[in-house]
This record gives structure tokens, C-alpha cells and sequence, in this order.
């Protein structure tokens, strides 16, 4: 059931993620940019998050010193906390929230396959171990962020925290497709805002 909910929300998304995909596309890749889809399917809300990792980390290579180590561990739990990206509703009760950060950036040694289930008080993420190998260093990589949320009552705006916890990052491109509509919207640190 609630993968048919997943196809759902994608198939909702669909004209909105291929107009930003080909939008992007266009851009070349610019550090201090991300962007986040929106997608509702009756009560439930999915977010996704896809964020350079040079604003997320402070770099964009493997962590070479014990600093940039620590600083990827301490980076990934604050991502792991979904209060640290978003708030909204108090009727919303959060139901997966997934972290796939590059390979290249486990510091750990250990990749977690196992996506997490989140109540309330208890927000786990999820790091994507990649078969293809690892990229090279100049590469732009990104991290990804799924959450989904179970709302008593329609969303009308979407407040982000995620400003406050990585000022590098300055604007997020919003899309959005809800029961009541779609859109598009610029966000950032001064107006951080997505009203729905």
C-alpha cells in the first residue's frame, strides 16, 4: 500500500520534477542552491530534498583530516533531525525520513541499507551505498532527503529550518503538486516560507 502511495505522489510530481529536472539541466551546478519537491496524496505529504553537498559539508571531495571527518558525522546527524529542515503543522506526525548521502562521504565504514521508520520523537536517516564506484574528486555531488508525513489536515505553508542549520546554502527551488494546485517558488534564508 504504501508504495502504491510512493507512485502516487511521483506520478503527481511528474510534470512538475521533469519541467525542474529539465530547468536544471540548462543551469550548470551551482553551490548555495537546492531544491525540494512537495508532493500530497490525500493525508499524506512527501518531501524531497536534493542539496549540493559542498553547502551541506563545507566540501565536495571524501573527507581527507579527522576535522572534515568529524564535521561530515556531526553534518549528517543534524540532516537526521527533521526538525533541523522543516516545520510545519503540529498535526503532522512524521512516517520515513531517509538521508542518502554520497558514498564518498561515509566516514563511518558502514553504509545503512535499512530505510527507518520514525515516530514522533525519533527521527533516523539513511545512507545510500552506491555499486557504481566512487566519484572523482571535481565532481559535484549532492545529498538527498526524503521525509514523509501524515497530516490530519491540509498543509497551507511549509516554514524551512534548514537555513539556520547550513548558511552556506541560500536558496531552495520549490516545486510543488497538492490536491488543491501546483507551483513554483524561490525560497531562502530571508523568506523561508512555501506557502501552498
Amino acid at each position: 500500500m504504501r508504495n502504491l502511495k510512493r507512485i502516487a505522489m511521483t506520478v503527481a510530481l511528474a510534470p512538475l520534477i521533469m519541467f525542474g529536472s529539465l530547468e536544471s539541466k540548462a543551469q550548470p551546478h551551482v553551490h548555495g542552491k537546492g531544491t525540494l519537491f512537495i508532493a500530497q496524496d490525500n493525508s499524506l505529504w512527501q518531501l524531497q530534498f536534493t542539496l549540493p553537498a559542498s553547502d551541506i559539508f563545507g566540501f565536495e571531495h571524501r573527507p581527507e583530516t579527522e576535522e572534515q571527518k568529524a564535521e561530515v558525522v556531526q553534518r549528517t546527524a543534524k540532516l537526521k533531525n527533521v526538525e533541523n529542515l522543516i516545520s510545519f503543522s503540529k498535526t503532522c506526525r512524521l512516517v520515513d525520513h531517509q538521508v542518502e548521502i554520497p558514498d564518498e562521504f561515509n566516514v563511518t565504514g558502514i553504509n545503512e541499507h535499512n530505510h527507518h521508520k520514525a515516530d514522533k520523537h525519533n527521527h533516523h536517516g539513511h545512507n545510500k551505498h552506491d555499486d557504481h564506484g566512487h566519484e572523482k574528486e571535481h565532481d559535484h555531488t549532492d545529498v538527498e532527503i526524503v521525509s514523509t508525513f501524515d497530516c490530519a489536515k491540509a498543509l497551507t505553508q511549509i516554514e524551512l529550518t534548514i537555513f539556520n542549520s547550513f548558511s552556506s546554502l541560500k536558496t531552495l527551488e520549490a516545486l510543488w503538486a497538492t490536491n488543491s494546485g501546483q507551483g513554483k517558488l524561490e525560497v531562502s534564508a530571508t523568506s523561508p516560507t512555501v506557502a501552498l
